[in-house]
């Protein structure tokens, strides 16, 4: 009987390492993840054709609101 017990506590310890090293995994790929996001983030923002692509697409919704309110 001690002998089962010893084998359910191993078990249950094996399931409890192996849940514990996916959790780590996956927040460690999550972390690159973000970290790979941020610098993709930065090089954009540093991008003058984004920048001009921004400043256009300001434009034009600054322009819609102009016509809706002559429309009105």
């Amino acid at each position: 009987m001690t002998l089962f017990f010893q084998y359910l506590s191993h078990r249950i310890y094996r399931l409890l390492i192996k849940k514990l090293r996916r959790q780590f995994s996956r927040q460690q790929k999550a972390k690159e993840r973000d970290e790979i996001t941020r610098l993709e983030d930065i090089q954009r923002q540093n991008d003058p054709l984004y920048q001009a692509w921004i400043i256009q697409k300001e434009n034009l919704r600054i322009q819609r609101e102009i016509e809706e309110e002559q429309e009105m």
